[in-house]
């Protein structure tokens, strides 16, 4: 998807909806640390309107770890892959996967979902035809893998893009 598409309000929305309903551990993993506080700041707004409600959650902000009465979500960076090995995931956003290193998904997270048989969501803009693309995308596309669905929203359809914005990004 574009820019602007809710990618990461997206991915932060099925963790929550997988620790809620199901719970377990579920992770969403950004490229770099910087980005991982991105999508923690997001889901802490989500968090305090839990708490509002009644909900006991405990955060810690050192290692962007959110415990849930039946579960965690954790943010992660995929900085360094060998890191991201060893746990037992129900599910998996990563965020601005392009950005990814190309082991991240076959040797670090892909076998922490065997155990549950857990989901993996793989957000953001295109990098070319890297491994998101030959791996993914191309596999999803071409009905060669019928575990992948491929859902690609041009910016130009992007209902919360104003027309200038759309304008300039024709330009540029």
């Amino acid at each position: 998807c574009g820019r602007r598409w809710g990618k990461t309000t997206y991915g932060i929305e099925k963790c929550l909806e997988g620790v809620l309903n199901e719970g377990g551990l579920y992770w969403w993993i950004g490229p770099t640390y910087k980005v991982a506080e991105i999508g923690w700041d997001m889901l802490k707004m989500v968090i305090n309107q839990l708490r509002d409600s009644g909900m006991n959650i405990k955060t810690t902000e050192d290692d962007l770890t959110a415990q849930f009465p039946k579960g965690t979500i954790q943010m992660k960076s995929a900085e360094n892959p060998d890191l991201l090995r060893g746990a037992k995931l129900k599910g998996v956003v990563l965020d601005e996967a392009a950005q990814h290193k190309e082991v991240v998904w076959p040797e670090a997270i892909r076998p922490s979902l065997s155990d549950h048989r857990g989901w993996a969501i793989f957000i953001g803009t295109p990098k070319g035809k890297n491994w998101l693309y030959q791996d993914v995308y191309k596999p999803g596309t071409e009905g060669t893998d019928k575990e992948i669905l491929v859902v690609r929203c041009r910016s130009v359809d992007n209902p919360w893009a104003s027309g200038k914005y759309l304008d300039k990004l024709r330009k540029t």
